[in-house]
Parts: structure tokens; C-alpha cells; sequence
């Protein structure tokens, strides 16, 4: 039981490793624990894996306590045990949600997380904590899918319950979770005061990591509003960090809005320097998403210097990159580009067949 709440404050903490040698490595609970703390080890254990990055495992963990779960519910000998165990089958279902959502499966998580909205309207839900996180998911699930405001909504939730509770942690996810969603739709203004409260949050949790992450996002919407000064210490301040833990995607996330600085500033040959110095980082990340929007970001500076041709290569592999990864969005706005960049080559037949392609992307 000791070992059950070491590992719940090593997760609080971010130290799903050190969690996870506490629970026994993760794989099974030991024999000796007593029925309750035997499921609560299936969702700790479920949450520290998802953590370290082994959703699958994650998965296979909290599947099986939601088995056990639902037979001790159905055997419940009291209402108010029912009511505990209802809450508990409702948190094992909130962290399979998360773990399919780590691996991208999206309608999977939703429908975990729906299910857990249904359940805090009835009121099988009291934990403010478990609300949270069940808000936060659906946040996630919305921004994935585009809508945007339904995840300012889900996260607006989510706000109001981490209001409540001395959780920087959580304050810190869901405000940035938020940035984002406003940030997506087009609303600055808003999406700066939601990273602000996100900063202040994470610096009180203490996570550096987490802090240079959002940062780089933070960077970018202070370049849209024209801060570039505040921009320009954000994005270093993210940089250094990144480097230090050795995160290549958050390095290459940094520079390629380091480089999008530098074009706002009228300096496209510092920009291509910034991308060039992001894009090895981000392959080695495999993430294809800001590849490509860092071929887009050396597209724009190669643009600025009125080099067409070379614009023209570079969106040509931003587009393979998300027709890989089936980003819609972003492939409807890289045609657009696509568009403009062959009618300032006065190729225009083909600049209308890619603006063709733009909104039948977009009308899917």
C-alpha cells in the first residue's frame, strides 16, 4: 500500500519510470495485494505506462482492471460500495481513453471519454480530479478532430475544476490544452492569456520539460500578435531548454518558429539558416507533421527572397509529407500556398487546378 502511494506521487510528478519500479515494473499487481488496492494498482500502473510511452501496454493493463472492476461491481455487497466502484470502473475508462488517444486513435478515446461525461450528469462521478481529466480528454479529442470550439468548451470544464484543486500540474495541461484550441481558431488574444496561465501553472509544478514545449507554441502566437521581442526571449528561453533534456522535437519545433520570426522580421536568409538546423532534428523525432511545416516555413522564406522555383520544391514536400500522415487541414492550406506561389510564376491554369484541389481537401 506504500508502494501504491509512492507511485501515485511519483506520477504526480511526472516520474513514470520511478512509478513504475515502485509498482513492480507494471506488469501484473503483486499476489499478496488486497481486492481495492489490487484495482487501484491497475490504474496507476495504467497511467505510468501511458506515461513512458507504451500505450499498447497501457492498454492491456487497464483493460484488465476494468474486468475486475466491473465483476467486484456486480458483486457489491452495499450501495456505497457500488457508488466507489462505479467511480473507479469510470477512472479506468478515463485512462484507457488517454492511452488511445497517445496513440492516436481518436474516435476510440472519445468514446471512452463521452462515457464519462455521461457519468459525472448522473452524478456516478464526485472526484473533481477524475471530472478533470475527463474534460481535458474531451478537449483533446475535439482539437484533434478540429473542432475547435467544442474544445473550448471541454476545456473551459476542465478549467473550472483545476481552479478548484492545488493541481498545478493539471492547471498547466488544460490552460495550455486551451492556448491551443484558441490559438487553432484564430483567437490571439485569448490564446496568449491561456499560455500565460499555462506558464505560470508549470513553473509552479516545477517541469521544465513540459515548460519548453509550450513555450515554443507560446513563441508562435506572440509572433502572430507582432511581439516579436517577448517572441524572440520565448522561443530562445524553450530552445535552450529542449536542448538541455535533449528533446529534438521541441528543438525543432522552436527553431522552425524561430525561423517563422525571422521571416515577420524581414530576414529570410536567418530563417532558411533556423530551418535547416530544425529539420534534421525533427526526422529524427519522426514527427512528419512539423516536417512538413517546416518545409512550408522554407518555402515562405525562399518566397521572400523571390527564389520561385525552390518555393515551389519545398511545398511540393511539405504536401507528400501530410498526404502521408492524411493531414487534412494542412494539406488544404499547402495547395493554397501551392496556388499562389505558381500564379507569381505566372503559371495559372496550374495554380487554379491547386486551388481546386484546396477546397475539395477542405470540404471533406
Amino acid at each position: 500500500m506504500l508502494r501504491l502511494s509512492r507511485a501515485e506521487q511519483l506520477l504526480r510528478q511526472d516520474k513514470a519510470r520511478e512509478a513504475l519500479e515502485a509498482l513492480g515494473g507494471g506488469k501484473a499487481p503483486p499476489k499478496n495485494l488486497p481486492r481495492q488496492q489490487r484495482l487501484d494498482w491497475y490504474w496507476l500502473a495504467g497511467w505510468a505506462l501511458t506515461l513512458e510511452g507504451a500505450a499498447p501496454d497501457a492498454i492491456r493493463v487497464l483493460e484488465r482492471g476494468l474486468k475486475l472492476a466491473e465483476s467486484q461491481r456486480a458483486r457489491a455487497s452495499s450501495e456505497s460500495e457500488e457508488r466507489r466502484l462505479a467511480e473507479l470502473v469510470e477512472r479506468l475508462h478515463c485512462f484507457l481513453g488517454v492511452a488511445y488517444c497517445a496513440l492516436g486513435q481518436t474516435n476510440l478515446a472519445l468514446e471512452h471519454h463521452r462515457r464519462g461525461r455521461i457519468a459525472i450528469d448522473r452524478n456516478i462521478i464526485r472526484d473533481p480530479e477524475l471530472k478533470l481529466l475527463i474534460y481535458k480528454g474531451l478537449g483533446n479529442e475535439a482539437l484533434a478532430l478540429a473542432l475547435f470550439q467544442d474544445a473550448i468548451f471541454f476545456y473551459q470544464e476542465a478549467a473550472r475544476q483545476a481552479d478548484d484543486l492545488d493541481n498545478a500540474r493539471q492547471q498547466g495541461l488544460v490552460y495550455w490544452g486551451l492556448g491551443l484550441a484558441y490559438q487553432e481558431s484564430g483567437d490571439l488574444p485569448h490564446a496568449r492569456k491561456s499560455y500565460e496561465q499555462a506558464v505560470e501553472a508549470l513553473e509552479r509544478h516545477g517541469n521544465r520539460r513540459l515548460l519548453a514545449q509550450m513555450r515554443a507554441l507560446y513563441g508562435q502566437v506572440l509572433t502572430n500578435l507582432g511581439e516579436y521581442e517577448e517572441a524572440e526571449k520565448t522561443l530562445s528561453v524553450s530552445l535552450a531548454a529542449a536542448r538541455y533534456f535533449s528533446d529534438a522535437l521541441t528543438c525543432g519545433i522552436a527553431l522552425g518558429n524561430l525561423a517563422a520570426l525571422s521571416i515577420a522580421r524581414g530576414e529570410p536568409d536567418r530563417a532558411i539558416q533556423e530551418v535547416q538546423e530544425a529539420l534534421p532534428l525533427a526526422v529524427q523525432s519522426g514527427d512528419q507533421r512539423t516536417e512538413g511545416q517546416l518545409h512550408l516555413t522554407l518555402a515562405a522564406a525562399y518566397e521572400a527572397k523571390h527564389t520561385l522555383a525552390t518555393t515551389e520544391q519545398e511545398l511540393k514536400e511539405a504536401l507528400r509529407l501530410f498526404e502521408q500522415i492524411g493531414n487534412h487541414d494542412m494539406i488544404g492550406l499547402t495547395h493554397e500556398r501551392y496556388a499562389h506561389c505558381l500564379a507569381l510564376m505566372g503559371h495559372f491554369a496550374e495554380a487554379y487546378a491547386q486551388m481546386r484541389q484546396a477546397y475539395m481537401t477542405s470540404s471533406r
